[in-house]
C-alpha cells in the first residue's frame, strides 16, 4: 500500500514538474500586463493591456481587459474614458452570449459586472437610459 502511494505522489511531482518545463500555466503577455496595471494603477498598462486582448480576438479576455480599465476609470472620475470603452468591452461578450447561449457563466460575470460598474458610475444616469442587459 505504501509503495502505491509513493508512487502516486511520485507520479504527480513527475507531471507538474514537466508541465512547469512545458510552461503549462503561464500567464499571457496581456496577463501581466493586467496585473502590473492593477499593482500600479497605471492607466497606460490597461490600455496596452486592452490593446493585446484585442488581438487576439477572443472576447472573454476583450471582456477582462475592458473591465480593468472600466473599474480603474472610477476613481479617476473619468467619464469620458469609461464610455470610451464602454461599448468596447461589452459588445464582444454580448456577442459571445449570443453564439454559445447559457454556458458562458463567465460572460455574463462580466457583464453584470460591468452593470455594476456603469451604476456605480453614474446612478442616475442608469434610470434615464435603457440597459442592454
Amino acid at each position: 500500500m505504501k509503495k502505491k502511494t509513493i508512487a502516486t505522489i511520485v507520479s504527480a511531482v513527475l507531471i507538474l514538474w514537466s508541465m512547469s518545463l512545458t510552461g503549462y500555466g503561464q500567464a499571457s503577455e496581456w496577463q501581466k500586463l493586467q496585473y502590473q496595471a492593477y499593482l500600479n494603477q497605471d492607466i497606460s498598462l490597461w490600455h496596452k493591456s486592452f490593446k493585446l486582448a484585442s488581438a487576439g480576438n477572443d472576447p472573454l479576455e476583450i471582456g477582462l481587459a475592458g473591465y480593468g480599465i472600466l473599474n480603474a476609470s472610477l476613481p479617476l472620475q473619468n467619464e469620458d474614458l469609461f464610455d470610451e470603452y464602454l461599448e468596447d468591452t461589452s459588445e464582444p461578450l454580448e456577442e459571445l452570449i449570443d453564439q454559445q447561449g447559457a454556458d458562458m457563466g463567465e460572460a455574463k460575470a462580466l457583464l453584470s459586472g460591468i452593470l455594476g460598474l456603469r451604476i456605480a458610475f453614474s446612478p442616475l444616469r442608469q434610470y434615464t437610459s435603457s440597459c442592454p442587459w
